[in-house]
This record gives C-alpha cells, sequence and structure tokens, in this order.
C-alpha cells in the first residue's frame, strides 16, 4: 500500500531532562498529519516517545535519535505536518511542506 514515511531526528543536547537518580527522564509527544489540496485531513498518527536514559546511554544519542513512522495515503499531491512538543517544557516546534506520492 502506498504511503508517507516520516523521519523524525532529535538533537537530545538541546532538550531539557528531568534528572533523578542519574536518570534523564523526558516524553516527546510527535504529530504527523497529512492533509490533501483543499486542506482536508487525510491521516494522522501521535506517537510518545519516553526516555530514560541513564549517562553513557544519552551521550551516545546526543548528537541524535532518529525514529519514523508510516502513514498510508493514496497516490497525490498532499501537505505533511509535522508538530513535536516535549513534556518537560511543553516546548512546541513544527514543520510544513508539500509531498507527493507516487
Amino acid at each position: 500500500e502506498p504511503g508517507l514515511r516520516v523521519v523524525l531526528h532529535l538533537d537530545l543536547r538541546k532538550l531539557r531532562f528531568d534528572i533523578r537518580a542519574g536518570v534523564r527522564n523526558q516524553a516527546i509527544t510527535w504529530i504527523a498529519a497529512v492533509f490533501d489540496e483543499n486542506g482536508d485531513f487525510v491521516v494522522g498518527r501521535e506517537t510518545e516517545l519516553a526516555f530514560r536514559l541513564k549517562e553513557a546511554t544519552f551521550q551516545r544519542l546526543a548528537d541524535g535519535f532518529v525514529g519514523g513512522l508510516t502513514l498510508p495515503a493514496r497516490p497525490g499531491h498532499y501537505r505533511l505536518r509535522a508538530v513535536v512538543q516535549d513534556g518537560f517544557e511543553s516546548k512546541i516546534t513544527a514543520s510544513s511542506q508539500p509531498v507527493e506520492i507516487h
């Protein structure tokens, strides 16, 4: 089935973590949605990422954590909207771009 593969790259060094007993805690909410040429919602998905990282693991992942998801959609022209919110400070970042599925 055709679809759109969406990849998230997080620079963990730019996030604040709640540090307890030497473990870095953070929860990220990631929403990816596809809209048609008229701006109507086609498909979307919300994903939550829970980080519980010891210092050695954080150092290994600090340059970048990569995650992905696939949104099923028929061939056509769309707009992809992605929103990421951190669970510690509730900061939000968003991106929107045109996409074409063949």
